[in-house]
């Protein structure tokens, strides 16, 4: 299961980094010592159903946007894009903002489970990599009270 989806990742993360620097506005402007740097985005993942696959980055989510019924589970913990108002989470990470929620959401669009939250115990998560650095990383403790599925190791 874990060695396809972090082959996968590692492919997504090659890819992001070659777009960001042949599409140069693609990415987030940063001004450093007088250059402008263009920032990778933080984290990217790969999340798989059956034979569908949906990838994702670590961006703000838009609450207009995201499926409804991650949503639901999402506002348990406080409100999309502000940190969780539940003492067990980390409290530096907006919720909404990991790239394992935007994987879910993608797919779950694309399950068409609008009503369903049983799907989320069905999907497989790759491990969390930065695209600039290709280092891995478990899933934060939102993610993991968040999405059943999301690998720790």
């Amino acid at each position: 299961m874990s060695i396809p989806l972090d082959g996968a990742v590692y492919a997504y993360c090659k890819r992001i980094e070659k777009r960001c620097y042949e599409h140069p506005f693609w990415a987030k402007k940063m001004f450093h010592k007088k250059r402008i740097k263009w920032d990778l985005p933080s984290m990217a993942v790969v999340c798989k159903y059956d034979s569908l696959q949906r990838e994702a980055y670590a961006y703000e989510m838009f609450g207009n946007k995201c499926n409804p019924v991650l949503m639901d589970i999402i506002e348990r913990f406080g409100k999309i894009n502000q940190k969780p108002t539940d003492p067990e989470l980390e409290s530096r990470y907006p919720l909404g903002h990991c790239a394992e929620q935007h994987a879910a959401d993608k797919m779950l669009n694309a399950c068409g489970g609008n009503g369903d939250s049983s799907l989320l115990n069905l999907f497989q998560y790759s491990i969390a990599m930065r695209p600039r650095t290709k280092q891995r990383f478990a899933a934060c403790k939102n993610c993991q009270k968040i999405l059943p599925n999301v690998r720790l190791r």
